[in-house]
């Protein structure tokens, strides 16, 4: 789904990315784990087209999008949560969902979002993100859970191919981040989406239960299960620390 072939992006003189490579199956979640400053966000801004690299590729289905303006590549198939909500709070939890099923049938017209089978298209968001119930809500009325999942429905709205999550969880309670867990796995498990979260919680990334991508000083240092790389020294004491090497004991 995903190749990203030494990726360089420097700011000034210094180099944030450094020579990154890693790829993604379809069908997979993936979450990458790193300290901050370690380039997980400047990642996701190369691989979404709002900053260009300095060098090399980034391959979405085979094909080529480096440089790529954002909205562009954004049509190829990938797109992006940030951490901040990015839904319309004057409108329905409905319309929020109504506006980018649109989008994706653009071809057809903004009417054909209304009948067959983007209504039941709306029905299964709704009920992925539990807010069935909710429908005609404001979304300024939502608790802040409730909106990150909405949000997470939009995305899937626009039928993109992968879905990339940045801190999902963040401010949300316990329950929250339990039940935005089940939600990212469906994502793959009902609607066969790729899905690649940057995540700090690790209660969180347990719950995923998915394949790990550890970055440091702009590089990716190691994959595998969390079971695979929370005994690795250098994961320890970078970013994991001694709670989680505590709690494997």
């Amino acid at each position: 789904m995903l190749e990203v072939h030494s990726i360089v992006k420097r700011f000034g003189g210094i180099t944030v990315l450094n020579e990154l490579s890693l790829s993604l199956q379809a069908g997979s979640v993936n979450c990458i784990i790193g300290p901050n400053g370690c380039g997980k966000t400047t990642l996701f801004n190369v691989l979404t087209g709002r900053l260009r690299p300095e060098g090399g590729r980034v391959l979405l289905e085979g094909r080529d999008i480096t440089g790529l303006p954002a909205w562009r590549i954004a049509q190829l198939g990938m797109t992006r949560k940030f951490q901040i909500p990015g839904v319309y709070p004057e409108l329905t939890v409905a319309e929020n969902l109504i506006v980018p099923l649109a989008a994706s049938n653009r071809r057809a017209g903004m009417l054909a979002t209304l009948f067959a089978k983007s209504e039941d298209r709306l029905h299964a968001l709704l009920d992925l993100c539990g807010l069935e119930g909710k429908a005609e809500y404001k979304v300024a009325a939502l608790a802040h859970g409730e909106k990150q999942w909405l949000e997470i429905a939009m995305l899937l709205a626009v039928d993109a191919d992968l879905i990339l999550l940045d801190e999902p969880t963040a401010g949300m309670s316990v329950p929250e981040t339990q039940k935005t867990a089940e939600l990212v796995k469906r994502l793959r498990t009902e609607f066969g989406k790729t899905v690649l979260v940057i995540e700090h919680d690790m209660s969180f990334v347990r719950a995923l239960d998915c394949h790990l991508i550890v970055m440091l000083r702009g590089q990716v240092v190691r994959e595998g299960r969390l079971e695979d790389i929370q005994t690795d020294p250098e994961v320890i004491a970078a970013y994991l620390g001694g709670a989680v090497h505590a709690e494997s004991e």
